[in-house]
């Protein structure tokens, strides 16, 4: 479209390929601003990158008289600051929930790693990180790292966190930390990153959706505590309160707070 491969980056290449397919326009002189916005609206995240690399693009054009009017003025760089992420609904979190304390063929680490991001929003760092000497077993709590607070354990939790130190113990390791892998074993290292991001594959869900689920829950307006860290933002006023929160309004499903309680509560109606 008259502009030298040099001066083509990934986004205007992008551009020119939904132009000639989708507009079926071969120069830029006829560019408008629809194009721009609907262009911009095929990746809603990486709206604000690609403008700017567009508005770098006509400045140059119009140097060179490729285009006599600036198609991306007017055009906003507005981006929801919001969540955005997928959640699970209700009755997976009741699967995932039963799988996981109940079913023996489930590996140790995978029930660990699932009840803890999905009752208590634990991350993949926190998990890794989690040593024998901050588990609290008079108090039934544990200490995640970061976090101000012990996190207690309800009954199903601990009964996951137990069989998965038991399943520690007949590796018969002194590494310090609870997950405890065939790697990590010999040494004192924790277990990889790549390793906890894949700990759930068997389940169906990353662990950061099953995280993003209850982080989804802990933030919206019936939340009352702070184990988690979210105290100051989680305060909301009552006008807030009854208008909902803006991390609820973009989550692919939306998820009320749930617990092991409710989980059981639940399921005992059916």
């Amino acid at each position: 479209m008259g502009v030298a491969n040099s001066t083509v980056s990934p986004g205007l290449r992008d551009l020119a390929l939904f132009l000639n397919d989708e507009r079926g326009k071969q120069k830029w002189s006829t560019v408008d601003v629809i194009d721009i916005e609907d262009f911009l609206n095929l990746q809603p995240n990486d709206r604000p990158r690609r403008l700017t690399v567009l508005r770098r693009f006509v400045r140059l054009a119009r140097t060179r008289h490729l285009v006599l009017i600036d198609p991306t003025r007017g055009v906003e760089r507005k981006q929801f600051k919001g969540f955005r992420g997928r959640t699970l609904s209700i009755d997976q979190q009741r699967l995932l929930f039963r799988r996981w304390t109940t079913d023996p063929t489930v590996h140790p680490h995978e029930g660990l790693v699932g009840i803890l991001a999905l009752l208590h929003g634990a991350s993949g760092r926190e998990l890794r990180l989690l040593r024998c000497n901050t588990i609290d077993s008079q108090g039934c709590a544990i200490r995640l790292e970061g976090r101000p607070h012990p996190v207690p354990l309800d009954p199903a939790s601990w009964a996951v966190l137990t069989r998965c130190l038991a399943h520690r113990q007949s590796q018969h390791t002194r590494n310090p930390h609870v997950i405890v892998t065939k790697v990590t074993k010999i040494g004192r290292e924790p277990a990889s990153t790549a390793y906890l991001s894949h700990v759930l594959d068997a389940c169906g869900h990353a662990p950061r959706t099953v995280r993003s689920t209850r982080l989804v829950a802990r933030v919206c307006p019936d939340l009352q505590g702070g184990s988690t860290g979210f105290c100051r933002s989680v305060r909301l006023s009552r006008s807030r309160r009854r208008s909902g929160c803006g991390w609820c309004v973009r989550s692919t499903n939306s998820t009320p707070r749930v617990t092991s309680a409710t989980i059981h509560r639940r399921g005992s109606r059916r």
